[in-house]
C-alpha cells in the first residue's frame, strides 16, 4: 500500500501533536506515515485521528475528551478508542463522532450540554465542584447519543455541536447563548434538537468557531448564525445567507474562511492578527477575498486566528496568528498575508512504515543501559520514538554513543534495537527475546523480574516475530512472564 507523510507543527503544551513530548514545534515535523484516506482533527488541546480500521486519540484530556477512559493527557498516537469513523470533531473539552450507520458517540465536557447525552436535569452553569472526580457533566468514554435519525457529519465549537442527518436536516445541542445553535430565546441545550429556520433546505457541509455556525446547503448557499461582534457572520441578519457559490467553509474562533467553487478564498470577521489575510489587522464585516493568494485552492482549515490552505498544485498556504510557531514558517511571528510553507520530506527509507498501526512497524525501541556485571541489570524503555525509524536510530545512536544502533549490542548485553523493515526484523527480534530472558535468568534474576515489572508500557513487535500471526500483536512489557510467555508462542 503506497504511504503518505504526515507533518505536524504549532503549540504542543499537552502533547496534542502526537510526537512524545509537550514541545512546540515551529516547522512541520513528521508524525507519522499512513494512508491519503486517514483524517485528522484538532481541538481546543487534543487530537483524533481516523483510520481505515480504528480511530486514535491523543494530547490534552482534562474533561475526558479522548475518549480514554480517563482524565490523563497522552501525547503519543498508541491506543485506539474505536473502530473507525465516518466523521469526527473536536471541540475545545469535547468530541463528536458518527460511524458508518449513522449512529452518533461524544466524550468529555457536558458542562453546557454540548455531548448531548445529559438527558435529565440541565448542568449548572456554574461549577460548585470541589474535585475533578466531582464533576457529574462529562464522560471519559464515548457515549452514543440518543437519536432517531442517521448522522453523516458533525461539528463541535467551544462549547456547541452540530449535525447533519442523512436527509440534510441539522440539529444541535449546548451553548447558544450568542444563537450559535441558530435557535431562539434559549441559552442552552442539553439534548438534540432541529434548527428550525434551516429545515427548509437541504445542508451539506457544516462547521463551528467559538461562538458562532456556517452552514452550506444543496445550492452552495451560505448560511451563519451565532455571534456577529467582529463581523463574523457578514451581515446583521440572525441568519445571514450568501448567495455565492461555496465550495466549504471554515470557522476559526472569532471570524470565518470560504472557498468558492473558482478556488477562491474569502474571509470575515476579526483580524487583530492578520488572520484574514487582507495585509493589515482590521476587522471585517463584509466577505472579502484574499487578493493576495494568486494561486487556486482546493481546500482550506481554520485554527483558532490561523488559516491554512491547500492549493491544487499541492502546496501549503498559512497566515494569522504564529505565537506558538503554528505557522510553521520557522519563526513565531503574525502573518497577515498568505506565506508558503516549505516542507522537506526526509531521505527516501525503504524501511519507513506507519508508526500507528501494529502491522509491523517499530512503535517503540527497547535497549538496556546496563553496568558491566548482569548482577546490576537494570532494563527499560528509551523514550517513546516518534515519526520514523530513521528518527528512532539516530536518537537510540546518541544514547549508545554508535552511529549505527542497528544489530548493535547494547553496552554489555546482547539485546538489540529492532528495525522496522521486515528482512532483519525476525532475527533482531528472536535476539531480543533471547537476551532479555537469558539476562533474567542470570546472577541478576530476581533484581531484573523487579524492575521489569515496574515497566507500564507497550512495545509494538513486527508481526515476523510470531511466524503463526500475520498480524501485529501488543507485548506488555509489565512482567518477565509475560516476556517469557511469547518467547515460547
Amino acid at each position: 500500500m503506497l504511504r503518505y507523510d504526515w507533518y505536524c507543527w504549532g503549540a504542543n503544551s499537552h502533547g496534542q501533536l502526537g510526537l512524545g513530548d509537550d514541545q512546540d514545534r515551529i516547522k512541520p515535523t513528521l508524525m507519522y506515515r499512513g494512508s491519503i484516506s486517514d483524517r485528522m482533527m484538532g481541538g481546543g488541546g487534543h487530537s483524533v485521528l481516523v483510520t481505515e480500521e480504528k480511530t486514535y486519540s491523543w494530547g490534552w484530556n482534562n474533561e475526558g475528551q479522548l475518549g480514554a477512559g480517563s482524565i490523563h493527557d497522552n501525547a503519543n498516537i498508541e491506543h485506539s478508542i474505536t473502530s473507525s469513523m465516518m466523521d469526527v470533531s473536536c471541540g475545545w473539552a469535547h468530541t463528536a463522532m458518527c460511524d458508518s450507520n449513522g449512529s452518533l458517540f461524544t466524550c468529555g465536557d457536558d458542562s453546557f450540554g454540548q455531548s448531548g447525552t445529559h438527558q435529565g436535569e440541565v448542568p449548572p452553569k456554574k461549577r460548585t465542584f470541589k474535585r475533578k472526580t466531582d464533576v457529574p457533566f462529562r464522560s471519559t468514554v464515548l457515549c452514543l447519543v440518543p437519536m432517531d435519525k442517521k448522522i453523516k457529519r458533525v461539528a463541535c465549537g467551544l462549547r456547541h455541536t452540530l449535525v447533519i442527518t442523512e436527509e440534510g436536516r441539522v440539529f444541535g445541542t449546548g451553548d447558544n447563548k450568542c444563537g450559535q445553535l441558530g435557535l431562539s430565546n434559549i441559552d442552552r441545550v442539553h439534548s438534540m434538537m432541529e434548527i428550525p429556520d434551516l429545515s427548509r433546505h437541504t445542508i451539506t457541509h457544516v462547521d463551528c468557531g467559538y461562538r458562532h455556525s456556517a452552514f452550506i446547503d444543496h445550492s452552495s448557499t451560505v448560511h451563519l448564525v451565532g455571534d456577529n461582534r467582529y463581523g463574523q457572520r457578514g451581515g446583521d441578519d440572525t441568519m445571514v445567507s450568501l448567495h455565492l457559490s461555496i465550495a466549504k467553509v471554515s470557522c476559526a474562533w472569532n471570524s470565518t474562511l470560504l472557498l468558492s467553487a473558482d478556488g477562491g478564498v474569502y474571509s470575515v470577521g476579526r483580524n487583530h492578527l492578520g488572520q484574514l489575510g487582507l495585509g493589515d489587522d482590521s476587522d471585517r464585516s463584509t466577505i472579502t477575498r484574499v487578493s493576495q493568494l494568486n494561486e487556486r485552492v482546493k481546500d482550506i482549515a481554520a485554527g483558532s486566528e490561523h488559516v491554512l490552505c491547500l492549493t491544487e498544485d499541492g502546496r501549503v498556504v498559512v497566515w494569522g496568528w504564529g505565537e506558538h510557531g503554528q505557522l510553521g514558517l520557522g519563526d513565531t511571528l503574525d502573518r497577515s498575508t498568505p506565506q508558503f510553507v516549505e516542507i522537506t520530506q526526509p531521505p527516501a527509507r525503504a524501511n519507513l512504515r506507519p508508526r500507528v498501526h501494529g502491522d509491523g512497524e517499530l512503535a517503540r525501541a527497547l535497549c538496556s543501559a546496563f553496568p558491566p556485571t548482569p548482577s546490576t541489570v537494570d532494563l527499560k524503555l528509551v523514550r517513546h520514538f516518534r515519526g520514523s525509524a530513521e528518527l528512532a536510530e539516530g536518537e537510540l545512536a546518541g544514547a549508545l554513543g554508535s552511529d549505527d544502533p542497528v544489530g548493535r549490542e547494547c553496552v554489555s548485553s546482547s539485546i538489540h534495537f529492532v528495525p522496522s523493515h521486515r528482512a532483519e526484523a525476525r532475527a533482531h527480534g528472536m535476539a531480543l527475546r533471547s537476551s532479555i530472558n537469558q539476562l533474567l535468568r542470570s546472577d541478576g534474576k530476581s533484581k531484573g523480574r523487579k524492575k521489569m515489572r515496574s515497566v507500564e508500557d507497550v512495545m509494538m513487535v513486527p508481526a515476523d516475530l510470531r511466524p503463526k500471526d500475520a498480524v501485529g500483536y501488543n507485548m506488555m512489557l509489565s512482567s518477565a512472564d509475560s516476556l517469557d510467555a511469547s518467547s515460547s508462542n
